[in-house]
């Protein structure tokens, strides 16, 4: 009786096999992703998909079938553009990074921070010299200008 009973017991749907090297595959990722992108860390491999990225593919179809509902389901989030962490990068495009969708990280800029006004305005190669050259020339020219007006007036 006890045997009959765990086999009708209701179980929870497993994963496809597959399902993280396909999800890998059809958004471009180098790596598949880690079982935590879809269940709890403490629980990954096993357990129900409560992450919110696996929530959003659940809702748009993904199922334990195989590829066709995971096609189906990715193309649903694209149309959609579902962000489940709401840090303004679509989820596919995080997994495709190798960044987790369910958690905001988004990485910090590299590189100087921008410039604004005059100082944005990067010279043309060998400008700079140029108007090095170009303010040595003009400050003689106001020093000789000077220097004969002084001589006009001594006189």
């Amino acid at each position: 009786m006890i045997a009959i009973a765990a086999v009708i017991a209701p179980q929870p749907a497993a994963a496809w096999d597959g399902t993280p090297k396909a999800l890998a595959a059809r958004v471009g990722a180098a790596t598949a992703p880690g079982c935590d992108v879809c269940h709890r860390a403490e629980a990954a491999p096993v357990g129900a998909a409560d992450q919110p990225f696996a929530k959003a593919l659940v809702a748009r179809g993904l199922d334990a079938d195989g590829a066709a509902p995971i096609d189906r389901a990715i193309a649903k989030m694209r149309a959609d553009k579902v962000d489940s962490d709401g840090d303004g990068a679509q989820d596919l495009d995080e997994v495709a990074w190798g960044a987790d969708p369910n958690r905001a990280d988004v990485p910090e800029a590299q590189g100087e921070a921008p410039q604004y006004g005059c100082a944005a305005r990067a010279p043309a190669e060998g400008a700079a010299g140029w108007a090095a050259i170009g303010l040595v020339v003009a400050a003689a020219l106001a020093g000789r200008a000077r220097a004969r007006g002084l001589r006009t007036r001594a006189r």
